[in-house]
């Protein structure tokens, strides 16, 4: 069996998840039994939008440092992969956490780490965990993915004939009134929610661009993203306030405010693209042949 690993070869043992998993020990502890050369693999960012999560998988970077010195292997790799293009300056936390546990191994805790990061990246003012916005942005991003989604298909939209009627929510403009806010009343709970952290994280964003002495567009993408993820909850407020309006007056305004939602949005994409376009190529040349991923 021998045969088959070469070994000039570095072989890598790679997982996202579960590092602590009985058939990762093994594997690296076979490969370094067997005198192989081999790394360890994990990532900063798989294949979550807008900007990664689970802490910036803090916990599983840890986790798989500690057991890489433990078992004394060869190196440890750190992935980022770009397939939903989330932007690279929010991937630094993780880079940054990835370096503490690889180079120094479980010598502080995850708050701690987060504390210096802010401490290093902003300034020592801005170390507090007040200003701990990002672990309350996540799961903003994580119900922004499916926010006016039947189902979490949006990976799925482009491979579908009529998205509008196969993926996403119905409207409220015929039937009983009440109904469809009665049907979406968990879905409007949740809005309510995402909607008072994106408030409270645009005042903490504010705070922090006013008192930052460093990487100042980092927290301009990160302003980015919450307007983003605050727009599906908008679109279902506007949405509710024309399902319970009175017939007359009170209806047609409220379908004043869902006619604008169109530009309301052209407006925040357009904000995202300057302010993403600092540093992205946003389009393509002609003939540009995408990914599997388009």
């Amino acid at each position: 069996y021998l045969e088959l690993f070469p070994k000039k070869c570095i072989y890598m043992r790679w997982n996202y998840s579960h590092p602590q998993a009985e058939g990762n020990i093994k594997a690296m502890e076979w490969f370094a039994d067997h005198d192989l050369k081999v790394m360890g693999a994990t990532a900063g960012q798989t294949r979550w939008k807008l900007m990664p999560q689970n802490e910036s998988n803090m916990e599983n970077i840890r986790s798989f440092a500690n057991t890489s010195i433990e078992k004394e292997i060869d190196g440890l790799l750190l992935t980022l992969w770009d397939d939903d293009s989330p932007h690279f300056e929010l991937y630094m936390r993780g880079i940054l956490a990835f370096a503490e546990y690889a180079w120094s191994g479980d010598q502080r805790s995850k708050e701690e780490i987060k504390a210096a990061y802010r401490h290093r990246e902003y300034a020592n003012a801005l170390s507090g965990g007040e200003y701990g916005f990002v672990d309350q942005l996540e799961p903003g991003v994580a119900w922004w993915n499916a926010a006016l989604l039947k189902s979490n298909t949006r990976n799925e939209l482009r491979e579908m004939a009529d998205p509008a009627t196969e993926a996403v929510i119905d409207l409220p403009f015929s039937g009983e009134k009440g109904a469809w806010t009665a049907k979406h009343s968990k879905r409007l709970e949740e809005a309510a929610a995402v909607m008072r952290d994106c408030n409270e994280i645009a005042s903490t964003i504010e705070t922090m661009k006013s008192q930052a002495i460093r990487n100042h567009y980092r927290l301009e993408i990160y302003e980015q993203v919450n307007q983003l993820v605050s727009f599906p909850a908008q679109v279902l407020f506007a949405l509710q306030a024309y399902d319970i309006a009175q017939p007359g007056l009170e209806e047609q305004e409220a379908m004043a405010v869902i006619q604008m939602l169109q530009m309301d949005f052209n407006s925040l994409r357009s904000e995202l693209e300057r302010v993403y376009g600092r540093t992205r190529v946003l389009t393509k040349p002609g003939g540009y042949l995408l990914d599997q991923d388009h």
